[in-house]
């Protein structure tokens, strides 16, 4: 919890990740956990599962993200994580360029065994000669939902802007890709729309997102899109600056009174910006440090 590499990692061999190479199940039976961390260092691979965050994930990655350039080899190459089986991807991002042979994804390469990756986007550049997604390259029987993907996508066989190859179409929902940016029209999952309509509030809302100021989807305000013209971020990448307008102040103060000692979070949604899943005196402390009148 709470980790993070700024070191450029080089390697050969099976699972080459930006802060860790193999994220594993534990005992068989428990998920490993990686819950609010991040890697800001270029990832080199070469051999399979390569990752600007983590080479090879079957446990859970919460709330991280990766901004490093990541260059494969093989296959299962990922902005995020190289291959994902059997394990969920919540609240992350990837915004750094990736490369690899096949199964190449802007945020993961391969999402397989029944994974899920929910609320996440990826911005970089995805390269790759087959099975190349602008989000995930190949996604096999496994989830995808409320998520985008913005950057270029280039490849030779089964390309698409936000997912590359995909044999699960009904397991991938409210997610979206940008043609005019992504680079692509076609994609194996996904909704594809113009730019405008990708940084619209209400293409969200109506796709059923979770967002900072409205209660229709939700509480946990997992998205934040105050006004239309841009894309739509995670409320976490804000620290203690929970609701539109921007700025740490009493509106901010007003969204902590009301949850005040709520339990059972998702780490890092709401008001719970220290991950612990309760609103209390230390979610209170992060805020007054930032607070602004």
């Amino acid at each position: 919890i709470s980790c993070y590499s700024t070191a450029m990692v080089g390697g050969s061999g099976d699972a080459i990740g930006g802060l860790v190479g193999y994220n594993r199940r534990l005992y068989h039976t428990s998920h490993s956990e990686i819950i609010s961390c991040y890697a800001t260092g270029d990832v080199n691979g070469v051999g399979e599962s390569v990752g600007g965050l983590v080479g090879f994930n079957d446990g859970l990655i919460i709330s991280c993200f990766a901004t490093g350039i990541v260059t494969g080899t093989d296959r299962r190459v990922g902005g995020l994580a190289g291959f994902s089986g059997a394990s969920i991807i919540s609240a992350c991002y990837a915004i750094g360029d990736v490369t690899g042979d096949a199964d190449v994804g802007g945020l993961v390469g391969g999402n397989c065994y029944a994974s899920t990756i929910t609320s996440c986007y990826s911005k970089g550049y995805v390269r790759g000669n087959s099975i190349v997604g602008g989000l995930v390259g190949r996604n096999d029987e496994s989830g995808i939902n409320f998520s985008y993907s913005i950057g270029c996508v280039q490849g030779d066989n089964s390309t698409g802007g936000l997912i590359g190859w995909n044999n699960a179409l009904d397991m991938v929902t409210s997610s979206f890709w940008d043609v005019n940016t992504g680079c692509l029209t076609e994609s194996a999952g996904g909704i594809g729309l113009p730019t405008d309509q990708m940084q619209m509030l209400d293409t969200f809302i109506n796709a059923g997102w979770d967002l900072t100021n409205e209660t229709t989807n939700g509480t946990a305000d997992i998205w934040r899109l105050c006004v239309d013209g841009d894309y739509p971020l995670l409320t976490w990448q804000f620290g203690s600056d929970y609701s539109c307008p921007d700025g740490v102040s009493t509106e901010d103060l007003l969204y902590l009174s009301n949850q005040w000692l709520e339990t059972d979070l998702e780490p890092f949604t709401s008001a719970d910006r220290t991950g612990d899943g309760k609103v209390n005196f230390y979610d209170y402390s992060l805020l007054a440090e930032q607070f602004q009148p």
